[in-house]
């Protein structure tokens, strides 16, 4: 099962961080076929007349060369705020209308557990591999009229097995069936 993302990784992954700077005061339009785009810090006004601050697109995060920081959306609303993470997160999320999961949601996703069916050529051959522990001669005996009459009604109720527990069932009915056959 996945990790359930914190509200700061969820904000971090769907909040635009030009919708950020836009948010906390600063007017930039957005652009994505760049690199990256030069704007002023909204941190570092009246210290620096040059566009100090890089907006990386592609990994929706910026950099100021006058900071010398890094900056998540969630850290960009967080500062220009004064805010925690979570609370500029909580608030990011709400702005882009993220309702987060309802309790029964979760408890439905935490129980969808994807469930692989047995792997039935493998049973097969985990039967025949049991019967040829049990007789010396299994090569020859399989083909007994009797025994490869048992052995087929064995193996013809794989169709039956779909779970784990069917797998088990019918591997411990099979091997009782045909340890009977061969010592009879």
């Amino acid at each position: 099962m996945t990790k359930k993302k914190s509200n700061v990784e969820l904000a971090n992954d769907l909040v635009d961080i030009f919708m950020v700077y836009n948010m906390i005061g600063m007017k930039v339009s957005p652009v994505y076929d760049v690199r990256s785009i030069k704007v002023h810090c909204p941190f570092d006004i009246g210290r620096d007349a040059s566009p100090a601050f890089r907006i990386y697109p592609s990994t929706n995060s910026a950099y100021c060369f006058s900071c010398q920081a890094y900056y998540s959306p969630v850290k960009l609303a967080s500062i220009a705020w004064e805010k925690t993470y979570k609370e500029a997160a909580d608030i990011l999320l709400e702005k882009i209308g993220h309702k987060p999961p309802t309790p029964e949601e979760i408890w439905n996703q935490a129980v969808q557990v994807e469930v692989q069916p047995p792997d039935l050529s493998s049973l097969g051959q985990a039967l025949q591999l049991y019967c040829a522990t049990l007789s010396v001669d299994w090569e020859m005996k399989q083909f007994d009229p009797e025994i490869a009459k048992w052995l087929d009604s064995c193996l013809s109720l794989l169709s039956c097995v779909k779970t784990e527990t069917d797998a088990e069932k019918w591997i411990a009915g099979s091997k009782k069936v045909m340890t009977q056959v061969l010592s009879g």
